[in-house]
């Protein structure tokens, strides 16, 4: 088997494919001149840098995962739901949450004036399982109330084909959580685990939870089918029986594949029109979207449904998730920052409102800029809890003998290593930080380290 290629190898790659992308399309006669021009463009901070090495700590679980779950109101069948449905096989007995992941699920679903957490963990902590958890926790609440019909009607199979909404349930359809991401970029692999996540709810018993991502790419655009006919309706209807052979034709295949493909019978409402008349438990989108569908009167049911539903019931309550939180500055800021005022106007509640639950999460606030939240959302800085997390320290013993590393890697015993590692990407201070690989050199073996 052929070794995987190091970073170093890597970028040397890279380095000489642009260098002889260069001498080729900027050919020059003289051999000295050509290498004396590749001599120059090589020193670093003309064309390259030399790799840095950043240190991504593992959020080890601390919390037991079932209390945490039962602490919040879920019975103990409905804390199993979640977790296996979330997680997957490894959430046996035993099994715990990271700090962020336990505290994000307390302050979500308790009754005090902090009641909007805002993770700030870092990279690859989990924060997206950190906002699905009170998602999903208060959807199974929830759904103790619903009734048991939940009929799918698959209208693209018909003959001749007819459109009427897929969700066929005796419950009221509105948006319970809306997902705020700040481009369809960053949305996939959140809508995966999603997708994944709902599915194994189902199978494991629980409750029918749609959820729809409404983005400028969704089917079904313009208004709703007039008697079941609609100019785009045999293209939709195509497109999604594609979707269910797809998935049917690797049945049984891993979760890792199936979670990529969309089922329009189970969990994903996949054209506006559906969710238009019927609104998603949870709401996928873009502000940019969002934004589009607060100012057109086709998608206005959505927000009437959800408004409707809310005022009904003063228990009730509506969950905002606003991913990357530290992306929206400046005039964009203050852009999406109106934007969540006219939807809060729209569902009829006030940002102080004890139906509104936010959650925000970013890998770079912290508890000082709570003035920032309070800006950005018009809710009092009160409300908001900072959830930090808490990585796995690094403690390691510098330098170390360039003779034991060779020898320890060479036996492939690698215990102790990568926290050696990750020590040496820091400053001066022990700030863990991302290290140019010399310096990450000199840190770990000492002199020069060479």
């Amino acid at each position: 088997m052929k070794p995987t290629p190091s970073p170093v190898h890597v970028m040397a790659e890279i380095k000489e494919a642009v260098l002889s992308y260069i001498d080729t399309a900027f050919w020059l006669r003289d051999p000295e001149v050509a290498e004396e021009r590749r001599a120059v463009l090589s020193e670093p901070g003309v064309l390259f840098q030399e790799p840095l090495l950043e240190p991504v700590l593992p959020y080890p679980g601390t919390v037991d995962a079932r209390a945490a779950c039962t602490a919040v109101g879920l019975t103990a069948r409905e804390s199993e739901i979640l977790l296996q449905g979330l997680f997957g096989e490894v959430a046996t007995s035993g099994f715990e949450l990271r700090q962020h992941q336990a505290e994000t699920l307390r302050v979500s679903l308790g009754s005090g004036e902090a009641r909007h957490p805002v993770v700030t963990s870092g990279t690859g902590s989990g924060k997206t399982e950190s906002f699905l958890l009170p998602v999903l926790a208060r959807l199974l609440i929830e759904s103790r109330s619903w009734g048991s019909r939940t009929a799918v009607n698959a209208w693209w199979t018909s003959k001749p084909e007819r459109w009427s909404p897929v969700r066929e349930e005796d419950r009221p359809a509105a948006v319970r959580t809306i997902v705020l991401y700040p481009m369809n970029a960053l949305v996939e692999d959140q809508v995966a685990r999603l997708r994944r996540t709902l599915r194994r709810m189902r199978d494991l018993g629980g409750p029918a939870i749609w959820f729809g991502r409404y983005t400028g790419a969704t089917l079904g655009g313009g208004p709703l089918p007039a008697g079941g006919r609609h100019p785009y309706l045999a293209d939709v209807a195509r497109e999604l029986r594609q979707m269910a052979d797809e998935i049917d034709s690797v049945a049984g295949a891993a979760e890792d594949l199936t979670a990529q493909m969309s089922d329009p019978r189970h969990a994903e409402m996949l054209t506006r029109w559906d969710m238009v008349a019927t609104p998603p438990d949870i709401l996928v989108t873009n502000y940019s979207m969002l934004n589009v569908m607060l100012m057109r009167e086709t998608e206005q049911p959505i927000f009437q449904m959800t408004r409707d539903w809310l005022a009904a019931d003063a228990g009730r309550e509506v969950t905002l998730v606003v991913d990357e939180l530290h992306l929206y500055r400046g005039t964009q800021g203050a852009e999406v920052a109106m934007i969540i005022r006219n939807l809060c106007d729209r569902l009829g509640l006030p940002p102080d409102s004890d139906q509104l639950r936010i959650v925000g999460t970013s890998a770079s606030l912290d508890a000082r800029q709570s003035s920032y939240l309070e800006g950005f959302f018009g809710t009092a800085a009160r409300a908001f809890v900072t959830v930090p997390g808490t990585p796995l320290a690094v403690e390691a013993s510098l330098p170390l003998a360039p003779e034991l590393v060779e020898r320890k890697v060479r036996e492939g015993d690698l215990h102790g290593l990568d926290l050696a590692l990750a020590a040496a990407c820091s400053s001066a201070d022990t700030t863990l930080r991302a290290t140019p690989l010399s310096e990450v050199a000199r840190n770990l073996f000492g002199g020069d380290g060479h």
